[in-house]
């Protein structure tokens, strides 16, 4: 099993910190790294996670950016042969605070 953690890179996306700068590493993050679960954290862009989410939408999963942002760090892993076979994404984005996008024209 491998594990991916992923944060925002530059720019704050909802759900996800952007703790690229080195200042502070969530406590979960640091246990990560101690207990050798992961060796790296994958950074996606508020870019990536709006791809991510417009990916999401047409394939009909209702998500928001969170989820978006971490479905474009699994394609990017993907594309560079990181990561292989099944792949389980868990994210904590329960989307209600986009429910204003589901209208039409969105």
């Amino acid at each position: 099993m491998k594990v991916f953690p992923t944060a925002a890179s530059g720019t704050v996306i909802p759900g996800m910190g952007a703790f690229d700068d080195g200042d502070y590493i969530t406590p979960f993050i640091r246990k990560g790294f101690d207990d050798r679960i992961f060796d790296h954290v994958v950074k996606t862009s508020k870019d990536a996670a709006a791809l991510g989410t417009k990916d999401l939408k047409e394939a009909g999963i209702f998500c928001g950016p969170q989820t978006g942002g971490l479905l474009a760090a699994v394609v990017e892993l993907v594309r560079q042969g990181i990561l292989t076979g099944d792949i389980v994404l868990i994210s904590g984005d329960a989307g209600w605070k986009n429910l204003d996008k589901l209208s039409v024209g969105h």
